[in-house]
């Protein structure tokens, strides 16, 4: 029976990272705002002899799923390869990885500090890990000899990678399934969308890699990304300058800029990250090497600590041949780009769980009767 006099509201769901999970009434498009950062291998602070590689991004996948999440038909993490069961917490994902041509590993973004059920687990499956975006292991998870698993996700843990048997005695891919919550359920087969988003400018078709910000895909299926962030190459090939306070005991400070005005940051306070340098305030620690400083707001120019034995502009920027800096930093206006005809995203009516495949949070805008 039709409830008589029932609201369609719009009600909010989010998370940290990971996924979103709710129920509704209703079978509407969604509005879901996926946001994310760069990402820097390695740990420690970066310097010449620590470079630490930025990358960004250059797409981004939004996911829907009922109850199970395992699709089948998607895009393996590795194939021909199982996770074997010596890996631990605290190792690299690489170091545990056996061939094996009748397995493929899959990888789940997570919720931190979430339970994860996997079913259909014989005896002889292989290890699960929780992993970073390093792919250090944050968890593991062994043989039980129970046909589920339940995984807690730790801290920090970005995806879950397991290995799923796609021939062999063990096989199980037809009727693999992954669930969000403590409590294994009966199989039912995955049903769910994935929605492609590819960056590129619209003036010029060209690719484009951004290193922050936000992308949100919108009710009518367009598509909007916000560039939060750029990237700033040091590689000698610009003009450099000793900066007037000149050289101290340990390191001579080199100044870059001013960049172009459209690349002005946001000020003093906001987050830069380099690949082999640390920021500091240009005001304390002056004689602390392989640092970078916001030399001028006004003009936005870039200091950089190098040994003292460069001393003029031509050694400073042979400096910078052999030690290319990135720097990525925040933009006073971020820039917008808009796509049209991305794909609409609707509720189930249930269970809906969406997530993206970058790695900050999501937000998701859907309707309900009420």
């Amino acid at each position: 029976m039709r409830s008589v006099g029932a609201a369609l509201v719009k009600l909010i769901a989010t998370a940290t990272s990971g996924l979103v999970s709710f129920t509704t009434n209703v079978i509407r498009p969604v509005k879901v705002t996926c946001e994310f950062s760069p990402f820097q291998e390695g740990s420690g602070d970066p310097s010449p002899d620590n470079v630490r590689p930025i990358s960004g991004w250059s797409e981004c996948g939004v996911f829907q799923a009922q109850k199970n999440l395992f699709n089948k038909n998607a895009q393996p993490y590795r194939t021909g390869c199982y996770i074997n069961e010596h890996a631990y917490v605290g190792g690299n994902l690489t170091s545990f990885i056996t061939n094996n041509a009748n397995y493929n590993i899959y990888a789940l973004p997570v919720k931190p500090g979430q339970n994860y059920v996997f079913g259909i687990i014989y005896a002889s499956q292989p290890h699960m890990v929780a992993i970073d975006h390093n792919q250090k292991i944050l968890g593991s998870y062994g043989r039980d000899g129970k046909s589920y698993r339940n995984c807690l996700v730790p801290d920090s843990a970005e995806y879950l990678l397991f290995s799923v048997a796609i021939g062999g005695s063990f096989k199980n891919i037809d009727d693999f399934q992954v669930e969000l919550g403590s409590d294994h359920s009966t199989y039912e087969a995955y049903h769910g969308a994935e929605i492609p988003i590819t960056f590129t400018d619209p003036s010029t078709g060209d690719p484009l890699t951004v290193y922050g910000g936000t992308v949100t895909l919108n009710e009518d299926g367009s598509a909007d990304l916000v560039k939060e962030f750029a990237k700033w190459v040091e590689d000698g090939s610009r003009q450099p300058s000793i900066v007037p306070w000149g050289t101290f005991q340990n390191v001579t400070w080199v100044l870059f800029g001013p960049l172009p005005a459209a690349l002005s940051q946001k000020g003093s306070s906001a987050q830069y990250i380099s690949n082999n340098r640390k920021f500091i305030n240009i005001n304390k620690r002056q004689d602390e090497l392989n640092c970078f400083a916001c030399y001028s707001a006004s003009n936005f120019s870039f200091a950089y600590s190098v040994p003292n034995t460069v001393t003029n502009k031509e050694e400073a920027a042979a400096y910078f041949q052999e030690n290319p800096t990135e720097i990525v930093y925040p933009l006073a206006t971020p820039q917008t780009y808009h796509f049209d005809n991305i794909g609409q995203l609707k509720t189930f009516l249930g269970t809906n769980n969406i997530w993206h495949n970058m790695n900050g949070d999501i937000t998701v805008e859907y309707w309900n009767k009420q």
